[in-house]
């Protein structure tokens, strides 16, 4: 919006002045504005319906995953992992707990 503000500005436009003027000057400035966003909207829906977003078929898979055994475990040592950094960060940020493992990591 500012380019397209400052094109207006070369081309003689005054957005200066009281409310009532900066008001008129601000028409010519949305239009602009307003025209490419609806081209980069229509852009972007044909893009997506080239890649088949709109496509009312199954969806496939390249090829389908097995299930290991220790694929629960390692999402849950994930999960654990994650939650216990962000309430060690926390709890260290509010000094309920000392920043013991600070000068480790």
């Amino acid at each position: 919006m500012e380019q397209i503000r400052d094109a207006q500005r070369a081309r003689g436009l005054n957005t200066e002045g009281n409310l009532l003027q900066r008001f008129k000057a601000f028409i010519p400035i949305i239009v602009p504005v307003v025209a490419n966003s609806i081209i980069k909207v229509q852009d972007q829906a044909v893009a997506m319906d080239t890649k088949g977003f709109n496509s009312s078929c199954k969806k496939t898979v390249y090829r389908e995953l097995t299930p290991y055994k220790w694929d629960a475990a390692c999402k849950w040592l994930g999960i654990f992992l994650g939650v216990f950094a962000v309430l060690y960060r926390i709890l260290a940020a509010v000094q309920v707990i000392p920043a013991f493992l600070t000068n480790i990591i």
